[in-house]
């Protein structure tokens, strides 16, 4: 009787253990539980927080420069003071207003990507002395008449657009490559691409005839404007526009087209009254449907003479160059010209000595293609005086 006691005993404590230890693993999970929960709840309140730190502001041009130019640019459109900082390259959204003059000399390439944004208006413009890249949904819009030029290649690749709107301009001195569903959006004459253009989503009017060189040069008080084109296609007319700024053009002569033609073709006009300073021309061409195309922006630098000056730079055409550049120069004198190009480097890689007629004289330098791109410096002395200009190989 004892004995069967003592082993219900036993049981009862043997359950009663179990029991225990049931309670002690439930309070075990249920403790793993809420520490797991407050770990998720940390972990979601730290992740929303390296989201919000990671988001890129937005930047505003508030002068005239260079791209990589920490004073050209501000966080707030109506601060007017530069923030130290700037977009850089490879650069992520949000977004960009260029309302200035602004020129990218540094990046080459230039890349936007990761959705940014970059609208140019309110009398800006962009240049681009490299290639451009836009990348990852980013978008570029040209509005109120502002431009953007690109020296070098375009590439717009991964759902990106370019568009001028009704009345902006884009000019690609170089080939054009889309993909993954990219555009480059615009009407006829507002989108000219000199080289080839790769891939599909090219929505913009081509020149309807093929260009194969147009020039400025000066001549006895005017500026003489030459053209070439090796193909054209119901061609009605070509207009030359001259301005002052390089945005605002008036129209200086016409002159009829060929129609069809797949004959090289010279063109040839004058502007007699010229601009003081800087004259910067472009050709429109006009067809008989009365859609039109514009030509690349020549400049010529019409400089009056100043009779104390030994020797005086007019102009150097075109500027940035690929294959060959033009030196237009002046001197009291015939005699001697000493000419010497040196890279950013500060080595000289031409020289040369140029026999010269006393009043302007032209000097082509046409074997420029041993010439890496980059910034180079054209000096040109006469009788212990120096004159010297910065020219952009691409």
């Amino acid at each position: 009787m004892i004995k069967v006691k003592k082993q219900k005993l036993k049981q009862r404590i043997n359950v009663d253990l179990r029991q225990r230890q049931k309670i002690v693993q439930r309070r075990i999970i249920f403790s793993s539980l809420i520490l797991t929960c407050s770990t998720l709840i940390y972990i979601t309140f730290h992740l929303g927080s390296v989201k919000e730190a990671q988001a890129a502001p937005l930047f505003y041009t508030i002068t005239n420069g260079e791209w990589s130019d920490k004073a050209v640019w501000s966080k707030a459109s109506n601060a007017g003071l530069w923030c130290n900082c700037e977009p850089g390259n490879n650069y992520n959204g949000p977004g960009i207003q260029i309302g200035h003059s602004i020129i990218s000399n540094v990046y080459n390439p230039l890349k936007i990507s990761g959705g940014g944004i970059i609208n140019i208006s309110s009398s800006g413009k962009l240049e681009i002395i490299g290639a451009f890249e836009l990348n990852g949904t980013s978008t570029v819009n040209i509005q109120n008449s502002d431009s953007v030029i690109i020296n070098g290649n375009l590439t717009v690749s991964g759902g990106s657009v370019i568009n001028t709107g009704s009345s902006g301009y884009l000019v690609v001195y170089g080939n054009v490559t889309l993909s993954g569903g990219s555009k480059v959006v615009g009407p006829a004459g507002r989108v000219n691409a000199t080289g080839t253009v790769t891939g599909a989503g090219w929505q913009a009017s081509s020149l309807p005839i093929q260009l194969i060189d147009f020039r400025a040069k000066p001549e006895a008080g005017t500026v003489v404007l030459t053209w070439s084109t090796a193909t054209e296609k119901d061609n009605d007319y070509f207009t030359i526009e001259r301005s002052a700024d390089g945005k605002n053009f008036e129209e200086i002569f016409k002159r009829p087209g060929a129609g069809t033609s797949n004959n090289i073709l010279n063109y040839t006009g004058s502007d007699i009254k010229p601009l003081k300073g800087i004259n910067y021309y472009r050709l429109k061409q006009t067809d008989f449907n009365g859609q039109f195309a514009i030509s690349k922006i020549v400049s010529l630098n019409n400089n009056v003479v100043n009779v104390d000056e030994e020797i005086s730079f007019i102009s150097v055409s075109p500027n940035p160059f690929k294959d060959q550049v033009s030196l237009n120069f002046s001197i009291l004198k015939k005699g001697n010209v000493a000419l010497k190009i040196f890279n950013d480097q500060g080595n000289c890689v031409l020289e040369r000595a140029i026999t010269a007629e006393k009043g302007i004289n032209s000097y082509l330098i046409n074997d420029s293609t041993d010439f890496p791109n980059g910034i180079y410096f054209v000096n040109l002395d006469f009788n212990g005086n120096r004159v010297s200009r910065k020219i952009i190989k691409i």
